[in-house]
């Protein structure tokens, strides 16, 4: 397989690891590292080499809650003229009106993760309308922005609660996902589902994951794997061609994983067609 041989089509970069909501499902509760935020001159650093290689996705979240970051909003801004397309992902708990003005012009996609009202305070912490209200606020300005709005499905909800949620959502934003509890990795928990026969996975072929301290992981499913690289001390594509990536690749075409991290993973994708699970409603 040789996908993106050069460089990953998708690099995701975590601003922050830090986050002001405690949903109990999330593995982040299990982290034992250090709470902290990217530093801009890395930042730009990045930025600047992902510039010179077309049609790449910049993703600005990963373990926290990116809208955490004090330098947030010079973070896109920085990027926008050097990315083709930038995603986040938020919890929508600190999208005040003036950043929603900021955003819709410094995106290209946005997720809101979030559950339905009778649930979310259980499940999340904080208050469900004022989300709403921050959510739906932006909804009336995002032109241009693609704009999904997702819950993730616990032992908790029944099939009444998810059809509340698709129907509500659906039609007022582009795209509605429920997804499924995930493991982590096989670290912490487990699946809800039987992914069936292992098959070799795309995204050590495409995606680099990028730590707030500037450590290297696997892909967006990597919660707190062996780090295999350090953008501090070597470029994006140094780190891309060095051989722990190298071997991870290795691994995976032949199906004899020896990644700790990668061996108990349940979140596997063989095609870029195949990436997320659970429900999914398109408009």
């Amino acid at each position: 397989m040789n996908l993106y041989k050069e460089f990953p089509k998708s690099i995701i970069i975590e601003p922050t690891v830090n986050c002001n909501r405690s949903c109990y499902y999330c593995p982040r509760v299990h982290l034992n590292g250090k709470d902290g935020y990217m530093k801009m001159e890395l930042f730009r650093k990045l930025m600047n080499e992902i510039s010179k290689f077309s049609g790449r996705t910049v993703y600005l979240f990963r373990r926290g809650e990116s809208l955490l970051h004090p330098e947030i909003i010079n973070m896109f801004r920085y990027a926008r003229p050097r990315v083709e397309d930038i995603q986040l992902t938020t919890n929508a708990t600190l999208l005040t009106p003036e950043m929603s003005d900021e955003l819709i012009n410094l995106l290209d996609f946005i997720s809101f993760s979030i559950d339905i009202p009778e649930k979310y305070t259980s499940n999340r912490g904080g208050d469900y309308n004022t989300v709403l209200r921050n959510v739906e606020y932006f909804l009336s300005k995002a032109n241009g922005v693609s704009v999904q709005v997702s819950m993730v499905r616990t032992n908790e909800h029944t099939e009444e609660d998810i059809e509340q949620f698709m129907n509500f959502w659906k039609g007022r934003v582009e795209r509605v996902r429920v997804y499924d509890l995930h493991s982590a990795d096989g670290k912490y928990g487990s699946l809800s589902y039987n992914r069936g026969k292992r098959q070799t996975c795309m995204k050590p072929f495409s995606e680099i994951l990028i730590y707030w301290d500037g450590s290297t992981g696997r892909c967006n499913h990597d919660w707190d794997g062996e780090r295999l690289g350090d953008v501090n001390k070597q470029t994006i594509q140094e780190v891309w061609y060095s051989e722990p990536y190298r071997q991870l690749r290795q691994q995976h075409e032949t199906l004899e994983l020896t990644d700790n991290t990668c061996k108990t993973c349940n979140s596997w994708y063989p095609t870029f067609k195949e990436q997320g699970t659970g429900l999914v409603i398109k408009e």
